[in-house]
């Protein structure tokens, strides 16, 4: 969900990716797909779960854990690059009520992380 959110909504300015440490290759849930419609209008049921060694991880900025167990299985980050826990249950097998309050809280983070972005970039431009 958190890539659909952020290429949905900032797309235009950078690029997520999904990456699971246990990821079964298969499609969203009906769940994320609903929710993900009803909430945000946005589309996902064409993502499919990928795994982290799919990815070249130091090509990323950031990297987003969603939680703690994620998280300490990251490799080290390289230097200069940010990963940030959010902390966010995961909604499986726990209904629709809970993939929405995910959902909810996947949004505020992301629109919080690139507003961050945006002032570090814009601080960044003014320090040149």
């Amino acid at each position: 969900m958190a890539e659909g959110i952020l290429n949905a909504r900032y797309g235009d300015v950078a690029l997520a990716r999904s990456a699971g440490i246990n990821p079964d290759g298969g499609g969203a849930s009906g769940h994320a797909i609903e929710t993900m419609e009803k909430l945000y209008g946005i589309g996902i049921s064409a993502h499919r779960a990928r795994g982290l060694d799919q990815f070249d991880l130091g090509a990323f900025d950031v990297i987003v854990a969603m939680d703690g167990t994620v998280n300490a299985r990251l490799p080290e980050p390289r230097p200069g690059q940010n990963i940030e826990v959010w902390k966010i249950a995961d909604p499986s097998g726990k209904g629709g009520k809970a993939y929405e309050a995910a959902a909810r809280a996947i949004a505020k983070r992301v629109d919080a992380l690139m507003s961050t972005l945006s002032n570090d970039g814009a601080a960044a431009q003014a320090a040149r």
